[in-house]
């Protein structure tokens, strides 16, 4: 019975729909990428790099989804927050040397295809310092941020998934997301694909990420419809 009065105001506070700015931030923040392809010459390599750094990001703001959370199904947020910091903490560091992993594949990637004498990490650090590369980030840290902020505070999804499960949740989209994006964009660098090969791989992320993120802000009520359905 206790556990049911504690889940009655998590279900009613994610029964809205998901924002609507966090859906156009998303939109837009994805964007950006075209336009350095466009506009700018952006070639495999660097859109590769701009979607890993919007991986840290996403690790970034499940911090503090996972501090955010409740430590058991029902229980108060505020209950076992020295344990949910060490939760928090143990994510940082598998969640940072996946990225590190992530990260040498790129280089590998981009040193094999590489044509002339730059070192590949001296070619992504003079690519993310341009400022259309920045700014792609930095707009993917304001999406995640508007979502952040409009979904898990304000719509109380912070409520929704345990300290544990919010810190399990990232994988899979990460995992699924980033492997074929990153198989599409290996094989556009060994192809040297042309831009109109590359609006199509970042026209194919949007709909993966709207995919997965109206998928993860589902009202409740649709939660359970698909729970009942399948059992």
């Amino acid at each position: 019975m206790d556990l049911v009065e504690h889940a009655e105001p998590t279900q009613a506070a994610s029964e809205s729909p998901p924002s609507r700015l966090a859906v156009l931030a998303l939109i837009a923040a994805n964007l950006v990428p075209a336009v350095g392809v466009l506009g700018f010459g952006w070639d495999p390599q660097g859109l590769l790099l701009v979607y890993w750094f919007e991986s840290a990001v996403i690790g970034l703001y499940n911090v503090p989804r996972i501090v955010l959370s409740p430590l058991r199904p029902g229980a108060a947020p505020t209950k076992g927050l020295p344990i949910k910091l060490f939760v928090a903490a143990f994510f940082a560091v598998h969640y940072g040397l996946f990225m590190i992993g992530h990260l040498i594949i790129l280089t590998v990637l981009a040193g094999l295809s590489a044509s002339g004498s730059s070192p590949a990490l001296a070619t992504a650090r003079e690519f993310i310092t341009g400022g259309t590369a920045q700014l792609a980030v930095a707009g993917f840290l304001i999406s995640h941020g508007v979502s952040f902020v409009r979904n898990d505070i304000l719509r109380g999804e912070f409520r929704v998934r345990t300290a544990t499960q919010q810190m399990a949740s990232v994988y899979g989209r990460i995992l699924a997301m980033h492997i074929a994006i990153l198989f599409g964009g290996a094989l556009f660098i060994f192809l040297r694909a042309p831009a109109a090969a590359l609006l199509i791989l970042i026209a194919a992320k949007i709909a993966l990420d709207l995919t997965a993120h109206l998928r993860s802000h589902r009202p409740a009520s649709m939660v359970r419809s698909a729970s009942a359905a399948k059992s």
